[in-house]
């Protein structure tokens, strides 16, 4: 699309697991490293595997057919922050510590052990973990990590650690179970993702500074950014600002809005997903590369609908359907097509869930890559649009 050539990162089965999807995590998940030479990706039986950027080929870690040893399933991966070599993980569905894993030697440390070091009240906690979608401060710094019961899952909390400083410093006990937690991208923050379904009339997504300390759950200590469970990520704006970016279906028509955590304040962005009375369609956001790209966010849309959801996809084709663009977050802001990812959007992991590396040179997305053949409903892939620097301008 537009003459820019896509990049096919992953080929399914080609790992040697017989696996049936090989792709990378998720919108709000970085899968390049600091340098943007290496790249990381899953199966669909929870292996990890290592890439070269460069040549699309996989790295041989010395686990499974080549997998990551000791990384498995929902174990939180997220590169160093500056050491292209290094990668942190946890065990499967969060722990009491994380590790740090050496590509050059293919060894792994302790990154930090978080044993003795919760508040009153954790004490049954056996399981860290951000629930699958946060991630650290873009330097690596704060964590913001969901405390569970080991066996029963059961929430206990959520606490806000330095690993600068190797304590806990805000933390909030109790209150309703959030999907997912996370720390802004300067760490002054954490974002609870509320889900509805765990009840409540306080439910919602709400904002608490890193250092609140609280025994009756995040909602006294926080302030509500917004009512709907839906998609969102945190991102820097164009002067620095630490924003959530999330859709506003029910709240403003369907638009895209940003919330500023420090004033409180939230506008609309220049992107709705409904279009015209009884379409619409459903959307990802990814605030990574706003890391050195401030002022912009990634958005991929799906699984458009047309007749109030009778007919899908939607018949007449929009400029916002199956699409990957950068969306500039300023009011009057500009929106960037960058490709279209030709993928239906069902099953889940045939979702886009585009990304990008820090700034927003490599832009990944998910794709079965409808009509090709040999393809089926979840054999998905990752594909890529290399930029060069000036293609996304300065916010």
């Amino acid at each position: 699309m537009h003459g820019t050539r896509v990049y096919r990162l992953t080929v399914a089965g080609s790992e040697g697991n017989g696996s049936a999807r090989l792709r990378h995590e998720y919108s709000r998940r970085n899968p390049f490293n600091c340098d943007s030479t290496r790249y990381l990706v899953q199966t669909t039986n929870g292996y990890w595997y290592v890439f070269d950027a460069n040549t699309f080929q996989q790295i041989n870690q010395g686990g499974v057919n080549g997998s990551i040893p000791g990384m498995a399933g929902d174990c939180e991966a997220f590169w160093h922050p500056t050491d292209p070599n290094k990668l942190w993980f946890t065990a499967q569905n969060g722990g009491m510590s994380f590790s740090e894993y050496d590509l050059t030697t293919g060894t792994s440390k302790t990154l930090f052990n978080l044993t003795g070091k919760l508040p009153p009240g954790f004490e049954a906690t056996g399981r860290c973990s951000t629930l699958s979608e946060g991630r650290p401060s873009n330097d690596g710094r704060y964590w913001a990590l969901a405390c569970r019961q080991s066996v029963s899952f059961a929430y206990i909390g959520t606490i806000v650690y330095d690993r600068e400083e190797d304590e806990v410093i805000g933390w909030a006990l109790g209150g309703n179970w959030p999907n997912n937690v996370t720390i802004s991208p300067r760490g002054n923050y954490v974002v609870f993702g509320a889900d509805f379904s765990n009840g409540g009339a306080s439910s919602g997504n709400y904002v608490m500074p890193r250092d609140a300390k609280s025994n009756s759950g995040y909602v006294p200590v926080s302030h509500k950014a917004f009512n709907q469970p839906q998609h969102m990520d945190t991102a820097l704006g164009p002067n620095g600002e630490e924003l959530l970016v999330y859709l506003a279906y029910d709240e403003d028509a369907g638009y895209l809005r940003a919330y500023d955590m420090a004033t409180q304040a939230s506008f609309r962005l220049p992107l709705t997903l409904y279009p015209t009375s009884g379409e619409a369609c459903g959307a990802h956001i990814s605030g990574i590369i706003s890391e050195k790209r401030p002022g912009w966010v990634i958005v991929s849309t799906y699984a458009s609908y047309a007749n109030y959801g009778s007919q899908r996809p939607a018949a007449t084709c929009r400029y916002m359907y199956d699409r990957v663009m950068a969306v500039e977050l300023k009011p009057a802001g500009r929106v960037l097509h960058i490709a279209e990812h030709h993928s239906s959007g069902g099953p889940y992991f045939n979702e886009p869930q585009a990304t990008s590396n820090s700034d927003g040179t490599r832009i990944v997305w998910a794709s079965a890559f409808d009509g090709r053949a040999g393809a089926g409903s979840d054999n998905t892939e990752s594909f890529m649009v290399g930029l060069p620097s000036f293609a996304i301008p300065d916010a």
